[in-house]
């Protein structure tokens, strides 16, 4: 082999290491999108059915079936209006941590959860 073939190969290594770097930070970098079991547990945080969870997000109801049901990133945008309906009614995603898997809360207790969304205002 030769010495402009090693070269390139090492430059080619070292892009490639670079470029899942960087990618790597950008995942971190990126908000937490919150799994079906999350879903399913911030709604029965707030004592909410699939319906009220799908007027609050502005889903249809069987989206939200479907995501509680199923993992999967093909309806990303709807299971992004999902968590932001939760979050504004003080729902907290909290990613896996030290081994532990991910979780939901309340922002603050129960009782002092009310229905009107964190803003004060209709969802965006």
């Amino acid at each position: 082999m030769s010495i402009k073939t090693k070269i390139f190969l090492l430059s080619k290594a070292f892009f490639l290491s670079l470029t899942i770097e960087v990618f790597n930070w950008f995942l971190g970098a990126m908000k937490l999108i919150c799994t079906s079991n999350q879903i399913r547990a911030g709604r029965s945080l707030l004592g909410w059915s699939q319906l009220k969870l799908a007027e609050e997000s502005e889903v249809h109801v069987h989206t939200v079936g479907v995501i509680e049901r199923n993992d999967n990133t093909q309806n990303l945008v709807s299971r992004m209006k999902i968590q932001a309906a939760l979050e504004r009614h003080h729902v907290i995603f909290l990613p896996p941590i030290d081994g532990l898997g991910e979780g939901v809360r309340l922002a603050k207790p129960l009782s002092q959860v009310s229905n009107e969304p964190l803003d004060g205002g209709a969802p965006e």
